[in-house]
């Protein structure tokens, strides 16, 4: 029981920590008036979901026109769409397909 009671006050004291910096930050955001600045990972990460969901109404309309129905797939205990996934696969190798004009 004691080592429960450690790991309570271990976990309840992460919480705080946690909560103590998440309201530093608010604070810090609420005194600045700072435009922020979007950075090339974050500019990065939106485009390979926009072209990912570009892609999944294009095949998921597809689908639809053919008037196929696209079973879920349960692999490693998670479910998941296969027009997802494929269109996230294709969205992850566009960039080394098609390279930018030079």
């Amino acid at each position: 029981m004691e080592g429960m009671a450690s790991l309570l006050l271990i976990g309840l004291a992460a919480c705080l920590l946690g909560w103590s910096i998440y309201t530093r930050v608010r604070n810090l955001e609420r005194s600045f008036e700072v435009e922020p600045k979007p950075s090339f990972l974050a500019k990065a990460i939106q485009e390979t979901v926009a072209v990912a969901g570009g892609i999944y109404v294009a095949l998921t309309a597809l689908a639809a026109f053919l008037k196929t129905q696209v079973p879920s797939v349960t692999l490693w205990g998670f479910t998941f769409d296969p027009l997802a996934a494929l269109a996230l696969i294709l969205a992850i190798l566009q960039p080394f397909i098609m390279k930018p004009a030079e």
